[in-house]
């Protein structure tokens, strides 16, 4: 009997001491949504990271505000944010990762450190390039949501969903990272003319972990069909005679079939074809009473596979001869058909020489939105 009102004691004691010894109080912590990493303005050995959330002032006229700190690493420049709003600073509910342009240039995988390691950071956190300084879109006032961290986090996921690029988490630039031959792309957002909009309007490319060079949202769609990742899109071939008077406009929805890939390597040299076959939908027209015939649709299936591959070539051109970064992974091709090869050569030297063929096939299944 005894034994158990000791036990019973003792749970009790347990119950009562434990749980919440280490919590704060909501008003004594600064909950951050969204963090920015800068170079600093003053010193090039430094980093500025800016954290935004909701406001810790009572009855602040704004409902979230941004700090700023410095420090030769993440957890420094945070440490100098704690001792500016005297709160313990939580990252936990971060949904937004920015780095500046310049910072990129430098290497982003030295600043991934942190977050990899803390496990309270969700690997999902969405991760984007800036033009300019990162603090500086926390500092943007967004109309449809003045929490911009949000709204940016938002901004990526949507397009997320519609481009299926797995490297927008940090999860996929950490899996990307890790590959031998890593070419990472990651959103690259923009501020608008009046400092009033933030826009994602282009993509950026890395390689060992550096910016090499951006490109606008045209060339997604021949990035996704080279890569075997796109599920649809849509592709605006214009007029075949730009001097006619009558504006015509054809817009087709795109649905990728197949693709296939033929590596062949010949006395060192390598050849690469890329097959891609397509099916489309006419979902727009102008003039609307244009006349579409059997001919007119052979027409625009041949205009339309010539725009795509010329596009399709465009990129390949950047990727070669301006990044020299193999954004299309044709590497893992070439290891799987080619082993002792792929291990006795250094990829990144050899991409920006191997031949590149594109041929690609689009029919044309009807007029209208639906598959």
């Amino acid at each position: 009997m005894y034994r158990k009102i000791t036990l019973f004691m003792l749970m009790t004691l347990l119950v009562i001491i434990t749980g919440c010894w280490d919590s704060m109080l909501v008003e004594d912590v600064f909950i951050v949504t969204g963090l920015g990493i800068d170079i600093s303005e003053d010193n090039s050995n430094l980093i500025t990271v800016t954290a935004f959330g909701p406001s810790v002032i009572e009855k602040a006229e704004e409902p979230y505000i941004s700090f700023s700190g410095e420090g030769n690493n993440i957890g420094k420049a945070l440490q100098h944010i704690r001792n500016k709003t005297y709160r313990e600073v939580a990252i936990s509910h971060t949904m937004i990762l920015l780095f500046s342009e310049e910072v990129a240039r430098k290497d982003i995988r030295k600043y991934l450190d942190l977050f990899i390691r803390n496990a309270e950071i969700g690997s999902q956190i969405a991760v984007a390039i800036t033009k300019g300084r990162a603090q500086d879109y926390f500092t943007t006032k967004i109309r449809s949501n003045p929490n911009t961290a949000m709204f940016i986090s938002d901004l990526i996921e949507t397009e997320e969903r519609k481009v299926n690029i797995s490297e927008y988490t940090l999860r996929g630039i950490v899996n990307k990272l890790n590959e031998r031959y890593s070419s990472l792309v990651l959103p690259y957002i923009e501020l608008g003319k009046n400092k009033d909009e933030i826009l994602l309007n282009r993509i950026s490319f890395f390689k060992k972990g550096r910016i090499v060079g951006t490109l606008d949202k045209d060339y997604i769609l021949p990035l996704l069909q080279l890569r075997g990742s796109l599920e649809r899109g849509s592709i605006d071939i214009g007029s075949a005679n730009p001097k006619k008077e009558i504006r015509e406009v054809i817009s087709l929805k795109l649905f990728p079939k197949s693709r296939k890939i033929d590596v062949n390597i010949e006395d060192n040299n390598v050849n690469i074809k890329i097959f891609t076959k397509s099916e489309a939908n006419i979902f727009e027209l102008e003039p609307p009473e244009k006349k579409i015939d059997e001919k007119e649709i052979e027409n625009i299936e041949k205009r339309s596979e010539e725009y795509l591959k010329k596009n399709m070539l465009e990129l390949i051109e950047k990727l070669q001869k301006e990044f020299k970064v193999d954004g299309l992974n044709l590497s893992e091709y070439v290891r799987v058909k080619y082993p002792d090869y792929y291990e006795r050569t250094d990829w990144n030297e050899v991409f920006p020489e191997i031949n590149i063929d594109i041929k690609t096939d689009i029919k044309i299944k009807g007029i209208g939105l639906t598959k």
